[in-house]
């Protein structure tokens, strides 16, 4: 099976599954790390994740230069280094938020992806304003009902929780 054939929705179905499986995993840092080590605690917590997450990254760049040298010396060459800030960027975003993510979780439980996937507002504009990405009435308005049922949801788990 030839994954580029697979439509894109296959891919966010199990993002889905991923990320979600993945926040349950951050979430239970409040049990795994002690309460009393706190920020510092989860900071290493997702360092040895991210850690992981870098040597399978690495072995896989190994795997696919072995198989296709040309193809990752023009991807870098011509493409990923000249904008070296393209990977810069989102590298260093990806670690801030992978830590706030596991303070979030851990502090705020599930509930807590309600706030955070308030990101939508971000990805939509910047979608919109720099890629171009096509929006109509109905995506805005199935985003703001969305962003109503995320901050009723964070309401009212935040009563539940006081």
């Amino acid at each position: 099976m030839n994954l580029e054939t697979l439509p894109w929705w296959v891919f966010a179905l199990f993002g889905t599954f991923a990320i979600g499986s993945y926040n349950t995993f951050l979430e239970g840092t409040k049990t795994i790390i002690p309460k009393k080590i706190g920020f510092t605690g989860k900071h290493i917590f997702m360092c040895c994740v991210l850690t992981i997450a870098g040597l399978i990254s690495f072995v896989s760049l190994l795997i696919i230069y072995s198989k296709n040298p040309k193809i990752v010396h023009t991807v870098l060459g011509k493409h990923i280094l000249p904008k070296s800030w393209s990977i810069i960027i989102p590298g260093c975003l990806l670690a801030a938020y992978m830590v706030t993510n596991a303070l979030a979780l851990s502090g705020g439980g599930g509930v807590a992806m309600c706030i955070i996937n308030l990101n939508l507002i971000v990805t939509i504009t910047a979608g919109h304003f720099i890629f171009k990405d096509k929006i109509n009435s109905k995506i805005i308005t199935a985003a703001a009902i969305a962003i109503v049922g995320f901050l009723f949801a964070a309401y009212e788990s935040n009563k539940l929780n006081k």
